[in-house]
């Protein structure tokens, strides 16, 4: 529940963009001494935080943010709080308690772009991905050495649909959108068989190899964008879905 969210907690946060870089990012409004740039899948310089577990992001209303597309696979996302072909904010409509709790709060602070409901760890990644009007969901991946130690692979499915994951010649292990896993890098790497379910029937979309150092946290995100972070030179895109890797040396 959100009102369980007003707990203090004090961690360290990096924040990553899900496409195009997020310029202007705050804690605090018009806090420019404060301000944060999130980088496309890119792990930049981690800030201290200490504040209520129910964090709020702020966003100067001088940057001019260039819109991002919005593809139709996107607003499938089960977490997704607004309505994408609303005119305006107020009609935006939330559909989650989050997305109206922003909504509520966004009346008194303008520059409110994002909630993110913090878990209770060391360590965490928040993913900012766009979902219209100048809004943003959060997406927190745990960093907690304890809960992701060195040489582990955290598999994270943020696409929307259902994704089975083969590694190391286990067993398949199917993830529902928003679902994870860890699997130990053994020998230096995983091998993994990624695959899509569509039309109930399984898909496979790729055979592939992540290498893994001994001293390195890596989360393996599978998602689905039409962003041209993912697009080649062409303009077609990587596959129905796409991974992003992002690697800590701990």
């Amino acid at each position: 529940m959100l009102h369980a969210q007003e707990e203090d907690v004090t961690m360290k946060i990096d924040f990553v963009a899900w496409g195009n870089t997020i310029p202007g990012l705050s804690l605090k409004p018009n806090d420019k001494d404060g301000a944060i740039t999130a980088e496309a899948f890119r792990y930049t310089t981690p800030i201290n935080y200490k504040g209520k577990q129910l964090m709020e992001i702020h966003q100067d209303t001088n940057i001019k943010v260039e819109d991002i597309k919005i593809s139709d696979e996107d607003k499938l996302h089960e977490s997704k709080p607004f309505i994408e072909s609303a005119q305006t904010e107020e009609e935006a409509a939330p559909q989650t308690a989050l997305g109206k709790k922003l909504m509520e709060l966004k009346k008194e602070k303008p520059t409110l772009v994002a909630l993110v409901p913090l878990p209770t760890s060391s360590h965490c990644t928040v993913l900012l991905a766009p979902i219209g009007k100048g809004l943003y969901q959060g997406y927190v991946l745990e960093d907690d050495p304890n809960k992701l130690p060195a040489a582990n692979v955290r598999i994270t499915n943020l696409s929307p649909h259902h994704i089975s994951m083969q590694c190391n010649a286990l067993n398949a292990k199917e993830l529902k959108p928003r679902e994870s896993f860890i699997v130990p890098a053994k020998g230096g790497g995983i091998v993994y068989l990624l695959s899509y379910l569509e039309n109930k029937k399984w898909v496979k979309q790729e055979n592939n190899m992540l290498a893994v150092k001994p001293n390195e946290q890596v989360q393996l995100i599978i998602l689905q964008s039409e962003n041209q972070f993912f697009l080649s030179g062409d303009g077609s895109r990587s596959g129905f879905l796409q991974a992003v890797r992002l690697i800590r040396k701990l």
